[in-house]
């Protein structure tokens, strides 16, 4: 059996013009979930209609995962941006890290991934999104999410770490 690295990222565009907070947050806790127990590490970008993700990991773990989303209705027109083999994955520990177009604005610009240097573009989003990641580690759930959103909880009740 093959157990070299290998990293995917591909490009997708959204079905829906946007997917709403709780069920991008079932998105994410699902697919660190699913992904620890695979072995892949990542990072999903989702905004502005689109899907970037990378993947990184065994073929066999890369190839079953890439499946699954390749069957997902919420995503079309999916683009393989990059498919190599790696030395060491950039996103160790991050069953699914989250980055925002706005977390990458004024350091990367997507529109780049559809520019025809598909390569080099891949290259400076991986070291953009390695920046934005440098100091911060994955939830263990939804929670700092749900935590942003003071609309969803009520009055007084306060989602994840207690203060003090």
């Amino acid at each position: 059996m093959d157990h070299s690295l290998h990293r995917l990222v591909y490009r997708s565009v959204a079905s829906a013009p946007s997917e709403p907070a709780h069920e991008l947050a079932a998105i994410l806790d699902v697919s660190r979930r699913r992904n620890a127990e695979a072995g892949i590490s990542g990072v999903l970008l989702h905004g502005d209609g689109e899907y970037v993700q990378v993947l990184e990991g065994t073929l066999p773990a890369i190839e079953a995962v890439f499946d699954r989303i390749a069957a997902d209705l919420r995503h079309t027109g999916i683009e393989l941006l990059q498919f190599t083999t790696i030395a060491a994955p950039q996103f160790p520990g991050w069953g699914m890290a989250h980055v925002t177009p706005a977390q990458l604005r004024g350091v990367f610009d997507l529109g780049l991934l559809r520019s025809g240097c598909e390569g080099e573009a891949v290259q400076a989003l991986l070291a953009a999104v390695s920046g934005v990641l440098v100091g911060r580690t994955e939830p263990p759930s939804a929670e700092p999410i749900l935590a942003a959103l003071p609309v969803l909880q009520p009055a007084g009740l306060h989602v994840g770490a207690p203060a003090g």
